[in-house]
């Protein structure tokens, strides 16, 4: 009988248990422009990533927004990416590239950012975001609108999920949690294990099913964010007798 493995285990046991199945997670996540420009206003504005919304897009420039929790104001900006640099200025004002401003770049990871910040003093901090925190969570538990379109696509996810699930299994401690990362598209841009099952094979057989079910249905057009994070269970079917 295969014991599930503990879900509590430590971080870097868990990663040398799945270097086997390494290259079945080759892909990386690139972060994208916005994702550049969302973690340099948060960290210029002391705010979370996910507050800022994307508003619109017209060729390289980037215009996002949040809403200052203190007062309800709605504030906008313009964020460019030049290179490492992130080039930025309220959406009405001008661009921050005097000598006499602040200076932001940016180095990426395989599942981060990190957002330098330079002074006018020549003083620097780094703030790095990671692949969750850029990640726009659905909406669950007693807020969630269930008309709302964010709760709606999620209900779409789930039955695609449900009618391209058909793993069958007597066994009842096999459970693997994959987070995906979806495109507007519902194309799958960004993938990573949460929870290992404790069987190599059934983690194959959970990935290459996560493979064949995209696409997944596309965003409506009422969800502005450009991608969302959804959290998918594999757990075997019971044999029919």
């Amino acid at each position: 009988m295969i014991r599930t493995c503990d879900t509590r285990i430590r971080k870097l046991f868990f990663v040398m248990t799945l270097l086997i199945i390494q290259a079945s997670f080759a892909n990386a996540y690139e972060f994208s422009e916005t994702d550049k420009c969302k973690a340099s206003l948060a960290d210029i504005f002391l705010q979370s990533p996910r507050t800022i919304s994307l508003d619109s897009i017209k060729g390289e420039v980037h215009y996002l927004s949040y809403i200052r929790r203190d007062d309800g104001e709605h504030l906008s900006y313009k964020c460019k990416v030049k290179g490492n640099q992130i080039i930025w200025g309220a959406d009405d004002g001008r661009w921050r590239t005097h000598e006499s401003d602040d200076v932001i770049t940016y180095e990426t990871s395989s599942d981060s950012i990190t957002i330098n910040h330079r002074y006018p003093n020549n003083s620097v901090s780094r703030k790095v975001y990671s692949y969750n925190d850029l990640s726009p969570k659905l909406p669950v538990g007693r807020r969630a609108n269930p008309s709302s379109p964010e709760v709606i696509w999620m209900n779409s996810l789930s039955q695609h999920f449900k009618e391209n699930w058909t793993y069958t299994s007597d066994s009842t401690d096999l459970r693997c949690v994959i987070y995906i990362k979806l495109n507007r598209d519902g194309y799958v841009v960004g993938r990573r294990i949460g929870e290992h099952s404790g069987n190599i094979e059934f983690n194959k057989i959970a990935i290459r099913a996560l493979a064949n079910m995209a696409p997944f249905p596309p965003m409506p057009e009422d969800i502005s964010y450009e991608k969302m994070e959804a959290k998918l269970v594999f757990v075997p079917l019971k044999p029919q007798s």
